[in-house]
């Protein structure tokens, strides 16, 4: 239920909140950061969803506060489920809504959960009839025409959306299995080192060799590539470091660095002269998993063994 509503004149949308309650009380026991993303909750509807964040970040990136691992929603007969990860959501989440143990999941009647939607889409589409304008339903940074845009337009759009985004998650999954999130990381004589996960390497790869434009970059092209990266490249990165070297040298250095620099694991102070080269500099290379990133962070490397000059 739309609630707490205060003018803005500063405010496109209008103004209001939206909290989720289950048998009466508020889902989230720690809010603060927290967004409910309804916007994508009534797309769906009970429609299964294995990459599912009911709860995101005010920015619309669930891992800037912390949430990397998506619920799965399942749909059956006569039940809706949602079933979130431990982390965070143990923590944030009213146990009272799981209990101590067990898994955190919730299980709806599922002709309740639609008509519980249906009521809150009502209310949303209440508050544009009145207001001459939508609730600001969708974390981030919404394009101003979701101002006043049909609701039930809006919502179809995102669910279009999402529904891609689980058609490219379950492609990623397949093609890149238990590599998916390792790097390719690249030390410098300077002490400097850079990274670019695997999976960008071979849009980048693709991209530079398939093209026409010598210089194509991975973003503009590497979605037409799909095909030959799941049958070519994405076998040859997960065969080993060696063929991983060969693969990133066949790119032009002064290429290739844009799409490291790119990669939001990089620290752009560390970007010096070495890669403002136009030639591929002296270094050396090693793989890294998302494991050993994160324990690279907290100051716990555990590198793979074995290093390419």
């Amino acid at each position: 239920m739309p609630s707490g509503e205060t003018e803005s004149p500063a405010d496109a949308f209008a103004p209001g909140t939206i909290d989720v309650l289950v048998d009466g009380l508020s889902l989230l026991r720690q809010p603060d950061g927290y967004v409910f993303d309804a916007a994508t909750v009534l797309a769906l509807r009970a429609t299964p969803s294995p990459n599912f964040f009911p709860f995101t970040c005010g920015c619309g990136v669930p891992g800037c506060i912390g949430i990397h691992t998506p619920a799965v929603m399942v749909v059956e007969s006569d039940t809706v489920t949602w079933t979130f990860p431990e982390k965070p959501f143990r923590e944030t989440l009213a146990a009272e809504a799981f209990g101590s143990e067990g898994p955190l999941q919730l299980r709806f009647d599922r002709a309740l959960y639609v008509a519980a939607l249906d009521n809150l889409q009502g209310h949303l589409e209440e508050v544009r009839r009145a207001r001459g304008r939508n609730m600001n339903i969708w974390p981030g940074y919404p394009d101003e025409d979701l101002v006043t845009a049909p609701l039930q337009q809006v919502l179809a759009k995102q669910r279009k959306r999402h529904l891609d985004w689980d058609a490219r998650e379950a492609w990623r999954e397949r093609v890149w299995g238990d590599a998916l999130g390792t790097d390719l990381v690249i030390a410098f004589e300077s002490g400097n080192q850079y990274s670019i996960p695997l999976e960008n390497l071979a849009d980048s790869v693709a991209s530079h060799r398939l093209s026409q434009d010598r210089y194509a970059r991975r973003w503009a092209t590497a979605r037409k590539h799909t095909e030959f990266i799941e049958s070519r490249l994405a076998p040859t990165l997960r065969s080993g470091l060696e063929a991983v070297v060969r693969e990133a040298r066949s790119v032009p250095w002064e290429i290739l660095v844009e799409d490291v620099f790119s990669d939001g694991r990089q620290q752009q102070r560390e970007k010096d002269v070495v890669a403002e080269g136009k030639t591929w500099p002296e270094a050396s290379f090693r793989l890294r998993t998302y494991e050993q990133y994160q324990a690279e962070r907290r100051g716990a490397a555990n590198p793979l063994a074995g290093a390419v000059e």
